[in-house]
């Protein structure tokens, strides 16, 4: 089952205040709701995404971490992207959150 590490990578949690109090109870309510829900890997990924952060200039360091995104919507209304590490097994560490208007999922 899918799980999520918020507080390993130093940034998600800065990110996410930035967005304000209203996102931040909205990103944390979704990403409760999606582990509630006890989603096995592929459920995931054709529920929320899995999409590779397209980084320029490309990392090549050694050690580089590939980053890809996941979304969800709010009952709001509003959509929000997490870049992710991962997984390990089934757990995805959170890196960035970002408010958007529009992203690619795949249909339901």
């Amino acid at each position: 089952m899918v799980k999520f590490n918020v507080d390993a990578v130093p940034g998600f949690l800065g990110s996410v205040q930035y967005l304000g109090e209203l996102a931040a109870n909205e990103i944390f309510d979704g990403l409760e709701h999606i582990e509630s829900q006890k989603l096995g890997w592929v459920q995931f990924v054709t529920r929320h995404g899995w999409t590779p952060v397209e980084k320029q200039p490309p990392d090549t360091y050694p050690g580089a971490d590939p980053m890809y995104w996941f979304g969800f919507d709010a009952p709001s209304g509003a959509r929000y992207q997490i870049a992710a590490k991962g997984p390990d097994g089934t757990v995805v560490f959170c890196a960035i959150a970002a408010q958007s208007t529009a992203y690619n999922l795949p249909p339901p």
